[in-house]
């Protein structure tokens, strides 16, 4: 697994991915694992999460590329006390989020701005 370009740097960053430990979310953290971000993965199951820690800290090792600081963390981000909890925690952890991608959630068709929180 090759870094992604060079110059484009992302160490010391810290990134959170809802819905990180499958499909797209998956892709799109590998990516910023493989330019040097730390984070978190956000998923309904901890048990998914945790197993793509485990696995994407392998895969970063194996490339030779600087050690990754992912963890996971259980969340239903269609409940907003449950999202600003997790939130908390991750900057508790952290100390701050560069970078979020709020992949999660299906909105059946309805504008962003139409659908509720």
């Amino acid at each position: 697994m090759p870094p992604t370009l060079p110059i484009f740097s992302l160490e010391v960053k810290v990134c959170v991915v809802t819905g990180a430990s499958q499909g797209l979310g998956q892709q799109i953290l590998a990516a910023f694992a493989r330019s040097g971000v730390h984070g978190a993965v956000i998923d309904p199951s901890l048990d998914s999460a945790k197993k793509f820690v485990k696995d994407m800290s392998a895969e970063v090792k194996d490339a030779g590329l600087p050690e990754a600081d992912f963890r996971g963390y259980e969340c239903d981000t269609s409940k907003e006390e449950a999202v600003k909890s997790t939130f908390k925690q991750i900057v508790q952890e952290f100390g701050k989020v560069d970078i979020l991608v709020a992949n999660a959630g299906i909105t059946g068709g309805s504008p962003a701005e139409e659908h509720p929180v």
